[in-house]
């Protein structure tokens, strides 16, 4: 029997079809997205052949040719630092040989009887989701298990798979299950609707998609685990009610090509029509988190056809993502999905903050929301409830005063009120990474009226029992005094309180008790000391942003200004271009880099400090200085004092904050701990 290699050269030989080899997308990523018109990238073919037949890969596979000399020579330090990376030191071209010696590159003729990897061409120059893109450009992919195929595109950085359903199109309130086609051909260049939500008409009850970036693809159908990058799936946002897996702030190109992951981001359903519950029927709630549950099973039977490695699969969420994130790691469905998850800005504790840690029953979440809509829908007293609501338009159920929008206890796929942090049983055991803006809290506050005084702002924030203790401690509940603006000081302090009971005090407590009794083996935790606020979340504007000035017009950093819910996203996918936002100093670019390498890193190896050999290799010379002045990332440890990164330029190692605050608020280190 002849082998395959010889049946792909026989093949090309007399000009049949050839499968595709594995090919990497090269891009030398600096994260500065007005300088990518500067930079070429490029298709890099795993295969080795004559330099004949890899012009004809080149052709067949991508429509490009073998890069010339001149073409090398234009990209010369990028191409030191991406073939040293991919352990590629010789390569055919056009006109020769590129190799790289001792961080040079060097050319030469061709050698008779060579048999090298092709450097081909990437000619489509589009770097931002919404430039238009070569349409010749495509790639198709083959699970080579259902026979299904899906046909994306590339562009700069990444190739980009969309809009792929992964489930079987559940009905209204039915439980997703694994898209179950096989032989389908599916059109992955454009993203599938949004689930429905209050706004656009174009949202759709058919919604279950999800997109793939990756930079690198195996060979054509081929079942491997040789070079398959770490996964990332993320999880958005958005209150449980609204937020797109097609968002471009969530854009995964620059991930992909910079931090050397496959990334994944999903659509699940909102609001009544993902999370009603009604006691005594069998509409039983969290069906948005059985899609995210079903997603991240599509991940582990499709993904390695897209680079990525199913058993290296990090979960991310942001906000209602992070509390999603909360939720699957108590999930027993789904917990053999992941191996390593990040929650930023999860909420808790009290208030608005509450449900995302402590879930309702069936009955409560009725009480708090299911009630309200049978009643608005018209369906009470209705001989048969479900099959009125049933009946109700879904743009109706989602825009309804009171929608449903909190995870439940229903008995499989959330069996208790809260993540328990104290049995390694109950809870994934995963390494996580955790964190909180500075004043995460403030968008989620009413800003100070006129005349308020310090004891009104703490009532406001705070419950009852403990207000008395907060308002007669002035050392740990000062009025700060960074502006002139003794409202907006006013203001500073209700959002750090907060900040304490909806978002910080909680996440501590469960990385220490986590931690303590052996659930998660290690955990990393943060606070953002810098921020960049997203123009479609900007509450009490302008408050989260950094002022403007005459010699700063686009927001001076080194002025007060509050660290706000939402204000890391930019940072950590790169993605001001994607909104196109300027950096507004040159600090911003160098925190873009930081964070991207230190979120990559986790996904990489579970661990936020990137390798000095990763960042040598790549050629991330800012982060390496920023790492080099400031030192590791250490973990959070079993202390009560814990160990924080506060994130910054540059970033600085201290510990839990504000504990003593967090204990006259009722919500210490401890809280998870027996007879608290």
């Amino acid at each position: 029997m002849k082998s395959s290699s010889f049946l792909a050269v026989l093949g090309l030989c007399v000009g049949a079809a050839v499968a595709r080899p594995a090919t990497d997308l090269l891009f030398q990523n600096n994260l500065n997205y007005t300088d990518d018109a500067n930079h070429n990238s490029f298709l890099l073919l795993d295969q080795r052949s004559t330099q004949a037949l890899a012009a004809q890969a080149c052709r067949d596979g991508f429509s490009e040719t073998l890069v010339s000399t001149p073409q090398a020579k234009s990209s010369m330090s990028d191409l030191v630092s991406l073939l040293t990376y991919y352990g590629t030191p010789s390569v055919w071209l056009a006109d020769g040989i590129l190799e790289v010696r001792d961080g040079k590159l060097k050319f030469g003729p061709a050698k008779k009887g060579s048999s090298l990897p092709a450097l081909c061409t990437q000619s489509t120059k589009a770097s931002l989701s919404f430039q238009p893109v070569n349409q010749s450009a495509t790639t198709t992919v083959r699970n080579s298990a259902t026979k299904n195929t899906f046909t994306g595109y590339r562009n700069l950085k990444s190739f980009r798979f969309l809009g792929i359903p992964y489930s079987n199109s559940p009905g209204r309130w039915e439980y997703s299950s694994l898209n179950p086609s096989r032989n389908q051909a599916y059109n992955a260049t454009a993203f599938g609707p949004s689930c429905f939500q209050t706004g656009s008409s174009k949202y759709s009850e058919d919604c279950l998609f999800l997109n793939v970036f990756t930079s690198h693809l195996p060979a054509d159908g081929a079942r491997t685990t040789r070079q398959l990058k770490p996964t990332l799936v993320w999880i958005h946002g958005g209150a449980f009610t609204g937020g797109s897996g097609a968002d471009n702030t969530f854009d995964g190109a620059n991930m992909v090509s910079r931090g050397d992951v496959v990334q994944v981001t999903i659509n699940y359903r909102l609001s009544t029509l993902g999370f009603l519950a009604l006691p005594g029927t069998n509409i039983t709630g969290n069906y948005g988190l059985a899609d995210q549950i079903t997603a991240l099973e599509w991940v582990k039977h499709n993904i390695e056809y897209f680079g990525g490695d199913p058993s290296r699969v990090t979960i991310y969420g942001q906000s209602a993502g992070a509390g999603s994130v909360r939720a699957l790691l108590a999930s027993p469905p789904a917990r053999s999905l992941f191996s390593a998850a990040i929650a930023g800005s999860n909420l808790g504790g009290y208030d608005y903050g509450t449900t995302y840690s402590k879930y309702y029953t069936i009955e409560q979440e009725y009480q708090a929301a299911g009630m309200a809509v049978v009643n608005a829908s018209g369906c009470d007293g209705q001989a048969d409830v479900v099959a009125c609501l049933r009946a109700v338009p879904p743009s109706t159920l989602v825009n309804q005063s009171t929608v449903a929008r909190f995870v439940v206890v229903d008995g499989k796929y959330i069996v208790a009120d809260q993540l328990d942090v104290r049995d390694r049983s109950k809870t994934a055991n995963v390494p996580t990474l955790w964190g909180v803006m500075a004043e995460d809290g403030a968008p989620f506050l009413p800003y100070v009226t006129a005349g308020e005084t310090r004891p009104q702002a703490l009532q406001s924030v705070l419950p009852s029992p403990y207000q008395q203790a907060a308002t007669a401690n002035t050392s740990l509940f000062p009025i700060p005094s960074s502006t002139t603006n003794s409202s907006l000081n006013l203001f500073n302090l209700t959002a750090q309180v907060g900040t304490d009971v909806i978002f910080r005090c909680v996440d501590q407590a469960t990385v220490y008790s986590a931690l303590n009794h052996g659930v998660f083996p290690n955990a990393w935790f943060y606070q953002f000391e810098r921020s960049y606020q997203t123009p479609g979340f900007d509450v009490n504007a302008p408050t989260c942003d950094a002022p403007k000035t005459k010699e700063r017009p686009n927001g001076d950093t080194r002025l007060p200004y509050l660290r706000c819910h939402s204000g890391d996203l930019y940072y950590e996918f790169g993605t001001l271009g994607e909104s196109r936002l300027p950096y507004r100093d040159a600090l911003d670019l160098d925190f873009t880099r930081l964070i991207m390498d230190y979120w990559s890193s986790f996904v990489r190896s579970h661990d936020p400090n990137p390798s000095a050999d990763y960042l040598e290799k790549r050629g991330y010379v800012q982060t390496i200085d920023l790492i080099r002045k400031s030192g590791q990332w250490r973990p959070v440890g079993k202390s009560k004092q814990g160990s924080v990164r506060l994130l910054d330029v540059p970033p600085r190692q201290s510990t839990y904050q504000r504990q003593q605050q967090c204990e006259v608020e009722g919500l210490p280190v401890d809280l998870y701990e027996a007879g608290k």
